[in-house]
């Protein structure tokens, strides 16, 4: 229970994390500390079957990725990417040159470029600096073959017992699937959430978080469809006197009422969908007894809550109404002609007093 309860808050904090901390600082941290703990066990690895170049190579590189973590502290994330690159393919390289082909070493060159198109791909979504993945690609591939190349014109200085090869094959396979994987997911998640923050974006309104009129558009074509099953019914709000508020206390003010007046609109209407019309404006829609009696009705009562809400921006107090123009769909052929009935009604509501439902 303790050990769940230490991984739900790690989580927690991880998620409470800002998406460049999250998608670019905790991997690169993940990334040099794995690399360090590899380096540490491949310099024991060389000198136990003392392949000297190579030993000498990994406590550069234990060094090296200590000094990393202090330059990704620094926020220096693009050297960090690019030297990382730099290591890791000078060091499988030269593995290949000492030891030969049959140690596996080249299969890490393929997992280096899912890293470094990930951070292509964060960099560009994020606005930041990043190395770029094809020329990175190419080098590795060239670099590739050309180990391949050498390994087959000269042999290796050091040869490993096969057994091992055989166990050093399989693992820095393992390794390049782990990280491959990783990143994968680590992309697949953050291309989820960023695709999942457009359509909020898209389909909602930034001030009141009221779905949009882009929105709205497309959920009246649906209950259009769907009218032979159901009535439908739409209506427009607007707030009465709106420019004097704005006029008299600020936009600011314009800006609370719109906000608190959306608040009255999601909970009082939770059968309906409702969403910023566009200015002072709300539509809202939904399905309806034949007569739409009952719906008239509760926008009736919406507009007495409202009308006896207590307003308060900044120690004043506001009286806010809102006038509805209802309509019910009626076999329209087009969604125009059903929005300008509501439109219509809603005028005739201004024109004869205001706080009230018209249609």
């Amino acid at each position: 229970m303790e050990k769940q309860g230490f991984l739900k808050s790690r989580l927690e904090r991880f998620n409470q994390l800002s998406d460049y901390d999250r998608n670019v600082v905790v991997p690169s941290f993940s990334v040099a500390f794995c690399f360090l703990f590899i380096h540490i066990v491949m310099f024991l690895f060389f000198l136990f079957y003392r392949v000297t170049p190579m030993a000498v190579f990994n406590c550069f590189s234990v060094l090296f990725y200590l000094v990393c973590i202090l330059v990704i502290r620094k926020n220096w994330i693009f050297q960090f990417v690019l030297m990382t690159y730099i290591e890791v393919l000078l060091h499988m390289f030269l593995a290949i040159i000492f030891v030969g082909w049959e140690s596996g070493f080249q299969t890490t060159l393929i997992g280096i470029m899912v890293m470094i198109f990930y951070s292509e791909y964060v960099g560009k979504s994020m606005g930041i600096r990043y190395v770029p993945g094809v020329g990175m690609s190419a080098l590795t591939m060239s670099c590739y073959i050309l180990a391949y190349v050498i390994s087959e014109v000269r042999p290796a200085p050091y040869r490993l017992p096969h057994p091992v090869e055989y166990t050093l094959t399989i693992l820095w396979a393992v390794t390049t699937f782990v990280i491959a994987i990783l990143f994968l997911q680590i992309y697949v998640n953050l291309t989820v959430r960023s695709e999942a923050q457009l359509r909020e974006e898209r389909s909602h309104d930034a001030l009141t978080g009221l779905f949009n009129r882009y929105f709205m558009i497309g959920h009246l074509n649906k209950l259009m469809s769907r009218s032979r099953e159901k009535k439908c019914w739409l209506a427009i709000a607007d707030v009465d006197d709106f420019k004097q508020v704005n006029d008299t206390y600020g936009h600011n003010c314009g800006d609370y009422v719109l906000r608190t007046l959306a608040e009255l609109f999601r909970s009082n209407l939770t059968a309906a969908e409702v969403c910023r019309w566009g200015g002072e404006e709300f539509l809202m829609a939904g399905t309806a007894e034949r007569t739409g009696k009952e719906e008239k009705e509760r926008l009736e009562e919406l507009c007495r809550t409202i009308s006896d809400y207590p307003f308060n921006y900044e120690g004043r107090p506001l009286h806010i109404t809102v006038t509805i123009g209802f309509a019910l769909y009626e076999n329209e052929t087009r969604q125009e002609t059903w929005i300008s009935r509501a439109d219509t009604a809603l005028y005739k509501g201004k024109s004869s007093g205001k706080n009230r439902v018209c249609g």
